[in-house]
């Protein structure tokens, strides 16, 4: 959890897109197609809800990630 704590921060402080905080305007361009065009939408949520499932697994094998009926 430190590492990945460690690892969140330093994308903070390089203003990576994917934190959520950089407004470069070709990255708010791409997140507004993302989030605006639902299939693309539908597959981005599918694509975090199955990081979550993995990373959840991966910090312990009995917890599953939020919102997910069990397998």
């Amino acid at each position: 959890m430190t590492a990945l704590h460690r690892h969140f921060l330093a994308g903070l402080d390089r203003f990576e897109p994917v934190t959520g905080l950089n407004d470069h305007p070709e990255v708010v361009a791409f997140h507004r197609l993302m989030f605006t065009t639902p299939s693309l939408a539908g597959r981005l949520l599918q694509h975090m809800l199955d990081d979550e499932d993995a990373l959840a697994a991966v910090l312990d094998p009995g917890v599953r990630g939020r919102h997910r009926p069990p397998r």
